[in-house]
């Protein structure tokens, strides 16, 4: 047994490099057809020589795999940009401004109170308003009027520190009260027998007016002439009678 070594590309078709291979033991000229292109490629032995030149086959068999070649991309550096906290504020501050809430309303009222006090706050924001801030519609315009009105006042006060704020709206003057007498109480008394006693023995009156006076000045004080005379004494003394006869104190069956 003879044994026959080739040594073949694993690049080029197999069968390609067996035929030229074996083509050495021909004892004539060979001529094999390609079927590839069709055209015939002429194999010649050592021993017989032709001049034709040899076309080269075309490569046979699957199409070579196409290898990808990865390439490495670049990654190109990460670049943190330095934030600047208080221009994060400011820009959410601006976007804030633009857009107006009921806390926006509340915030001038909290100005306005910290200005003028919680008195004058409960007096006039009402009248600014004309209505509770929760009622106020919830549009732009609506806001901004609200707002606009509290900060007009306040700039106003502002304009003007030693000039009280003048009333919202005309205001009657306060009459001055008449001075009160004795003889005030003593009729006051008299319009109350007139509605609570049937005759004029004022049995109901004689029980009911040192009650009236003891429970407006203490037990000390019994009967008209106990009472102070001085204008608030008088005038609390005349309230309370008053009171008495309007409202029933002593839930006493009205004769009138």
């Amino acid at each position: 047994m003879i044994e026959i070594k080739f040594t073949l590309d694993p690049k080029l078709p197999v069968y390609d490099q067996l035929l030229d291979h074996v083509a050495a033991f021909f004892p004539r000229d060979v001529t094999l057809e390609v079927t590839d292109d069709g055209e015939p490629v002429t194999r010649v032995t050592p021993d017989s020589p032709v001049e034709t030149e040899p076309t080269e086959p075309k490569k046979r068999g699957r199409k070579p795999k196409e290898t990808a070649v990865a390439a490495k991309e670049e990654v190109a550096p990460v670049v943190v940009p330095v934030i600047d906290e208080q221009d994060v504020a400011d820009e959410a501050a601006e976007a804030a401004s633009t857009t107006l809430t009921h806390d926006d309303v509340r915030a001038a009222v909290g100005e306005f109170t910290k200005k003028f006090g919680i008195v004058r706050a409960q007096k006039h924001i009402p009248m600014l308003l004309g209505k509770p801030i929760a009622e106020i519609p919830d549009d732009q315009v609506s806001l901004q009027e609200a707002i606009a009105a509290i900060h007009d006042y306040m700039q106003w006060g502002a304009a003007e520190p030693t000039v009280s704020i003048p009333p919202l709206f005309d205001e009657e003057p306060e009459t001055a009260l008449a001075e009160i007498t004795e003889t005030d109480l003593r009729n006051a008394l008299m319009a109350y027998a007139a509605k609570y006693d049937v005759n004029d023995k004022m049995a109901n009156t004689l029980i009911d007016g040192p009650d009236i006076l003891k429970k407006t000045f203490g037990p000390a004080v019994s009967a008209l002439r106990l009472v102070p005379k001085d204008q608030a004494s008088l005038r609390k003394a005349y309230d309370a009678i008053n009171d008495a006869t309007d409202n029933n104190w002593y839930n006493r069956k009205v004769v009138l």
